[in-house]
């Protein structure tokens, strides 16, 4: 979940939301809230009518329907709703930044101060929590906190009511100077117009959790005091860096996200982010390439016949547009890929094969990025007997991988027994040992003599000695 909320964060700065989200928004609340609830439906109005009117701040503070569904949906990762409130989240976000600057420059970073904050928790949750002591905490929504620990008990005795919850005192100790993301006093900024000294810390922001104690003998009410993490958390740094690298710099905006959560193994939601994508898209191309990742959730949720549906209306686009497209060549392997999986081999090699034809105009035979159709169409022709012609892109696979000098040997082994399985299949049990022995001796050298795989490799080379 860190993850997805991460990149959400990252990505907000960088998207260019258009003039009508703040209409689909506000549309989107009137037919979702309780239409017998005339008071937050007016204040739906209220909000599209003056929202330019009034701070992000303000809003947020609001007594309505906007600050619970927010934090709610970054509580849960609620993805449709992100993305909706999205030009809200970024202004939030960038009025706490901006105030931040203005507040904590200078000598008041090195003033260290304490703020407090009183809520409940499910008993899993608390657990979690326990479970982490002195471990990283990242808190998703925007976070709310006061001067006093008083103001703070008066919201957890509410809680105390519920035998389902627990109650925590939160007590975070801030040192500006070292801060990793942006928090300000919005003292006189509410919408209630209070002076208060109220904290807010934005989305996302990590602590460190240094000690959780019951209050008194009150086993349903504890303290949990937090610092805010340190820019130089060796921890934080680590994860933030491989968050970053590994989620998909080169993609802009919620395209970004919605790769990010299909490889996170969370279709529904890329679904979810390419949907939106789709509806708001006027271009045909563009529309060509939703359709070809829609298509690929729908695989990922094993929903085989949409999955169809969309990679072919993404193949029609881009055979009328842009029929040289690399983006067509991945349309047709996604969908060789479904009818793979529903065991159609020989339509799965149609595609495959057209794929190729396209990405080989511009790419020579032993061009790396050729590997993954060479893979699928060598296992295509296994499936279907035709072991000869499924050995011939086996071998261009070997010679992808031998290109580098020196050699890998841990990435030679695959292709290596590969060939070897489609020799002993052919009953020509030479050369299968010959690339057994192969295998095997690659093996020797990037893998433990205890591993599993060497053990199998060595099997098979043995089981094709028998046969000569």
């Amino acid at each position: 979940m860190f993850i997805v909320m991460w990149i959400i964060k990252d990505i907000l700065s960088d998207i260019e939301f258009r003039p009508q989200s703040l209409v689909e928004f506000t549309q989107y609340c009137q037919e979702t809230l309780e239409k017998e609830n005339k008071h937050e439906l007016n204040n739906c109005f209220i909000f599209q009518q003056d929202y330019a009117g009034r701070t992000p701040l303000w809003w947020y503070t609001w007594d309505s329907f906007l600050c619970p569904m927010l934090n709610r949906a970054l509580c849960l990762s609620q993805i449709g709703i992100i993305m909706k409130m999205g030009f809200f989240i970024r202004d939030l976000y960038q009025q706490i930044n901006e105030m931040h600057r203005k507040q904590f420059c200078g000598t008041n970073g090195d003033q260290l101060f304490t703020v407090y904050r009183g809520q409940g928790m499910s008993k899993g949750d608390f657990q979690k929590v326990w479970n982490m002591k002195r471990g990283l905490i990242v808190v998703k929504n925007f976070l709310l906190t006061s001067p006093t620990e008083e103001t703070a008990m008066k919201y957890v005795e509410r809680v105390l009511l519920d035998s389902d919850k627990v109650g925590v005192i939160f007590i975070i100790k801030v040192k500006p100077s070292r801060s990793t993301g942006p928090f300000a006093s919005i003292n006189g900024l509410e919408a209630d117009g209070n002076e208060t000294d109220n904290v807010i810390f934005a989305m996302n922001t990590p602590f460190r959790i240094r000690n959780i104690k019951p209050v008194g003998r009150n086993t349903c009410l504890f303290r949990l005091k937090l610092e805010l993490a340190d820019e130089n958390d060796d921890t934080l740094q680590v994860l933030t860096k491989r968050i970053r690298e590994e989620s998909f710099p080169d993609l802009q905006g919620w395209k970004r996200l919605g790769a990010a959560l299909l490889k996170l193994k969370r279709p529904k939601d890329a679904e979810q982010v390419y949907k939106i994508l789709l509806q708001q898209e006027t271009e045909e191309c563009n529309n060509a390439w939703l359709y070809n990742r829609l298509g690929w959730c729908k695989y990922e949720q094993a929903e085989y016949e949409t999955a169809i549906r969309f990679c072919k209306k993404s193949i029609e686009i881009y055979e009328t547009r842009s029929p040289d497209d690399p983006n067509l060549a991945m349309s047709c392997n996604n969908i060789g890929l479904v009818f793979d999986e529903m065991g159609e081999y020989t339509r799965a090699l149609s595609y495959y094969e057209k794929a190729l034809i396209i990405r080989q105009k511009s790419l020579p035979l032993n061009h790396p990025e050729l590997e993954s159709l060479y893979v699928n169409i060598s296992f295509a022709y296994d499936e279907i007997g035709e072991y000869a012609k499924a050995l011939s892109y086996k071998e261009r696979i070997l010679e992808i991988k031998q290109q580098p000098t020196p050699p890998n040997h841990r990435d030679l082994i695959g292709p290596c027994n590969s060939i070897g399985v489609s020799y002993l299949k052919m009953g020509n049990y030479e050369q299968a040992y010959s690339f057994f022995d192969k295998a095997v001796q690659h093996a020797e050298q990037s893998l433990p003599t205890n591993h599993i795989e060497l053990r199998l490799l060595k099997n098979n080379r043995d089981r094709a000695k028998k046969e000569l």
